[in-house]
């Protein structure tokens, strides 16, 4: 049998309205019932659940607090095994001279120049040398900086050395009109080589 359509409304208010009179003879039965969902609303105590939903609450922020705290910690715990790693693994112990050492006696080579711009050129080319070694190693991060970050003093004594050297040679890089003494280029290449020595790169 095909479903009258015309008479949906008529049938759906008949249904209602049995339902209505079911509550109540007299057809008030529904809003007395609404009327009474109100009144116990209004009278319900939500303080002990709104009690309960701070605390809910707070404890929540402690879990995901601690969850941070040990993420980070896992992931310092992994950049400190990269840097053992590198001291052991990048270069190991051999006769004779590592691929990096013809690297770094160009750089020695630009230092010595008389010229200024071959003091920036060992600056930038020294920085570069370290930021492929840490690529090399899996260290994350888009730039050396980036990388920089995850290593404290622990990990790589040099480090604070490393930071002035790479300041130095961003300045160089974005300011193309900065006068670099040779004073300055000579330490900064020396903090260099004393990272790349303590990581085991230069013999």
């Amino acid at each position: 049998m095909a479903l009258d359509l015309n008479n949906l409304d008529k049938i759906s208010n008949e249904a209602l309205g049995n339902i209505y009179r079911g509550l109540s003879p007299d057809g008030r039965g529904y809003e007395e019932l609404t009327a009474q969902s109100f009144n116990f609303l209004k009278g319900f105590d939500f303080g002990p659940t709104i009690g309960a939903l701070k605390i809910a609450g707070i404890a929540a922020t402690f879990i995901f607090g601690a969850l941070f705290v040990w993420i980070i910690f896992k992931m310092r715990k992994s950049v400190g095994q990269k840097v053992v790693e590198l001291k052991d693994m990048v270069n190991p112990p051999a006769v004779g001279e590592s691929k990096h050492d013809a690297k770094w006696k160009e750089v020695q080579e630009h230092l010595g120049s008389l010229r200024e711009a071959e003091w920036k050129f060992a600056v930038i080319e020294a920085d570069n040398i370290l930021e492929e070694i840490l690529n090399s190693a899996g260290f994350p991060g888009e730039t050396l900086g980036e990388k920089l970050k995850q290593i404290d003093r622990n990990q790589l004594a040099s480090i604070n050395e490393i930071w002035e050297a790479h300041k130095l040679r961003n300045v160089i890089v974005h300011d193309p009109g900065y006068e670099i003494r040779y004073n300055d280029a000579r330490v900064a290449i020396s903090q260099y080589e004393k990272a790349l020595r303590e990581l085991g790169v230069l013999k």
